[in-house]
């Protein structure tokens, strides 16, 4: 009866929290001290409902600033970086007590921060002002400055506790979305941090790129190891290639990422890497607050394009809230590396360890409209190829199979699950692409009779004309429904 008691009063709690401070959000955020990486990093993964995301560039006094917001917004920031190098991350924590109703909010607190505070200290310093008329919401914040200091303040309401990373023998700290300073057990997000610095703890060295290319993107679980992909078995009762992604650091609800890295004091600036939108389908660009702009595709005070095509990429990965189709992320990833490879390279020449001089501002803010150039043409190029204007919606459980993969003279393409997703009869048509997105071959259509019949399979066999290579073959319903397979073509 005890343990009855003790679990009801803690479901009504949860439920308080919910009620108070609306859904649990899951982020994930990491700050890394100047000794580990010789310039101090912030990185978060954002778990959000609302998927529109967009950067902005405030030109606020007495301190000018880049942040993520959501599209529209002018008085909340998420995360983000001023121009004196004074960079800051947060995650809700749920351990620390319930929400109020008075008070800053985490949005409103981050906004002030960053146009106003050069120093670790002068947040902490804002925190100890705030401890007396109570903040509204819990959260741990991570932050840097100029200095090298990097830090997180676990933050309740009316109460913090400070942890260093330069004062920790790893050198670095993972928050998720409890507090370790917290009274309860409510450990929510335990499975992420653990991944987390598990990743961390095996790297060689701790760079942004870890993050980057890899912890922002992770799909790991205890149940799953999906890496390399794609996932070639099956699990549970899911069909091949399809994973799980409920307990993931990378999730459905991840809108958006950042890596923030610290300037070292001697001109050369601090940056902001950000994806808007799923950073598993998205690219990171740079961005410098002391360009003193942000790009239109980046959203400014209105849309984002970039963000709204991420948000299509999604649901082409998506096959359900908690499931992922790792042939067709594997081959997105295969399509942004290039493009990924190239604006890391040219960044590095402006400002990693080889660069030999100080950065031309002006150069630096033609760098970043270049860049993001770059990527609005990858993902016209991958739009163009994967998604009819006016038909992405909600994922689709439709898959298509070929076999043999490789194969040397003919192969059967055949379709798997989800044909009866819509009731009515639909039409099944297969389109060949080359890897740099021609089309070779549109075959002939056939006819699915009812929502439960599978489409009889289809046999392609290349043109002489056709070299050895992958191709790409997409399947469509009715314009509908849509899947892509890689299938190795070798004379």
């Amino acid at each position: 009866m005890d343990v009855l008691r003790a679990k009801s009063k803690y479901t009504i709690a949860i439920l308080l929290i919910l009620i108070v401070c609306g859904s649990i959000y899951s982020c994930t955020i990491a700050v890394v001290g100047e000794s580990v990486a010789g310039r101090p990093i912030l990185w978060k993964n954002r778990d959000v409902n609302n998927p529109h995301q967009a950067v902005r560039y405030f030109d606020s006094e007495p301190l000018a600033f880049v942040a993520n917001i959501y599209e529209g917004e002018s008085d909340r920031a998420w995360s983000g970086i001023n121009e004196a190098g004074f960079g800051i991350v947060n995650t809700d924590t749920y351990n620390q007590g319930i929400c109020g109703v008075s008070g800053d909010d985490d949005g409103v607190v981050m906004f002030n921060a960053l146009g106003n505070f050069i120093t670790v200290g002068d947040f902490q310093t804002f925190l100890d002002s705030t401890n007396l008329t109570i903040r509204r919401t819990t959260h741990c914040y991570g932050v840097f400055d100029s200095t090298g200091a990097a830090t997180i303040f676990e933050a309740g309401r009316n109460y913090y506790v400070r942890y260093d990373a330069n004062d920790n023998p790893c050198g670095y700290l993972v928050r998720t979305n409890y507090a370790d300073s917290g009274e309860d057990t409510n450990f929510v997000g335990e499975d992420r941090r653990i991944r987390a610095e598990s990743v961390l703890e095996e790297a060689m060295s701790i760079e942004p790129g870890l993050f980057l290319y890899n912890l922002a993107r992770d799909l790991f679980t205890e149940e799953l190891d999906p890496y390399p992909l794609p996932f070639e078995g099956s699990f549970g009762s899911y069909p091949a290639g399809i994973i799980e992604s409920h307990h993931t650091i990378n999730r459905y609800y991840t809108s958006s990422a950042c890596v923030l890295i610290g300037g070292n004091g001697e001109g050369f600036p601090p940056t902001m890497w950000q994806f808007l939108g799923q950073p598993a389908v998205s690219i990171p660009v740079p961005i410098w607050v002391n360009s003193g702009e942000v790009s239109p595709p980046l959203g400014g005070s209105g849309e984002s394009p970039l963000c709204d095509m991420a948000i299509e990429f999604k649901s082409l990965i998506y096959t359900g809230t908690y499931t992922v189709d790792s042939y067709m992320l594997d081959e997105i990833l295969d399509r942004f590396q290039p493009t990924e490879m190239e604006i890391w390279a040219r960044v590095d020449a402006f400002l990693g360890p080889g660069s030999v001089s100080v950065p031309d501002l002006d150069s630096l803010g033609s760098l970043q409209e270049e860049l993001i150039d770059i990527v609005m043409s990858k993902y016209l190029e991958i739009r163009s190829l994967y998604i009819k204007e006016g038909v992405i919606g909600l994922p689709q459980q439709l898959r298509v199979d070929v076999s043999p993969n490789p194969f040397n003279s003919a192969v059967k393409i055949s379709f798997d699950g989800g044909v009866g997703a819509r009731p009515g009869t639909g039409q099944v048509g297969i389109e060949i692409f080359d890897i740099s997105g021609r089309l070779v071959a549109d075959l002939p259509v056939t006819t699915c009779g009812s929502p439960q019949v599978v489409p009889t399979p289809v046999i392609w066999q290349p043109e002489k004309s056709l070299g050895s290579g992958v191709y790409l073959v997409r399947a469509r319903i009715s314009d509908y429904m849509t899947a892509t397979r890689r299938v190795v073509y070798l004379k």
